[in-house]
């Protein structure tokens, strides 16, 4: 769910294209697919989680649940994530925290940064530098704006994932109304997705399905037939995951 995510966002990059490349890191034993990770140092707002080398969405997925949860109960949650297996952009899983009563925001590593905002909707407005948001799109003053040694929670191999309730600072209506406010008064920017595009992109995903390159889908094939999983019939038009 985490690849078609990316599709749906219209970062193919990072999409269920780069499945075949997922599943050649678990044959090299690069990533363990059923490790969930373990926390080492956990506090009321925050934990440090070490990944125990599983698949990076997985992960990352995870730490925002438990930033979320923390941020229910004090207001704040923040978790530095370790020891992944692969790498990909913290979109998704900021996303998913967004999608609550909490805005996420997520780091790493290095300069990259994403933050998803929740709106009147059930969609989240999103920004990422990852999917193609450019230092000159972005605002004055961002977490990006922070040498990384400065942050206590920042290693050259880290992500930090930090979860906020809004209602800890404003109700949660009036931030909605600002926020959509805001959406409405300026145009879109480079690593932006709105809730209505996004919106509409995952209701055309789930109607059509999304393309898989001939590489891709006579990997797959290869792989179903190893451990005789039959391959399922094709939509019209093509092989669609």
């Amino acid at each position: 769910m985490s690849l078609l995510w990316f599709d749906a966002a219209n970062a193919p990059a990072f999409g269920i294209g780069t499945l075949a490349e997922w599943l050649d890191a678990i044959d090299r034993g690069e990533i363990d697919p059923k490790s969930e990770g373990s926390i080492r140092v956990e506090m009321n707002g925050t934990a440090d989680l070490d990944g125990g080398r599983g698949l990076a969405p997985l992960v990352f997925l995870r730490a925002g649940r438990i930033a979320q949860e923390k941020a229910r109960e004090v207001g704040v949650g923040v978790v530095r994530v370790t020891n992944v297996g692969g790498a990909c952009p913290l979109a998704s899983a900021v996303a998913d925290i967004g999608i609550g009563p909490t805005i996420g925001v997520g780091q790493g590593p290095g300069p990259s940064w994403t933050v998803a905002v929740p709106t009147i909707g059930t969609t989240p407005a999103i920004f990422s530098t990852d999917l193609g948001g450019m230092a000159k799109n972005q605002p004055t003053w961002s977490i990006a704006s922070f040498p990384t040694w400065s942050l206590p929670f920042s290693e050259e191999e880290s992500w930090v994932i930090i979860a906020y309730s809004v209602k800890a600072f404003e109700p949660l209506a009036t931030f909605h109304e600002r926020v959509n406010a805001q959406l409405h008064a300026r145009p879109r920017v480079e690593g932006e997705i709105r809730p209505d595009t996004w919106q509409a992109a995952r209701s055309e995903q789930v109607v059509a399905g999304i393309l898989l390159s001939e590489g891709l889908e006579a990997t797959l094939k290869g792989r179903a037939a190893r451990i005789g999983v039959a391959w399922p019939l094709p939509l019209e038009g093509g092989s669609r995951a």
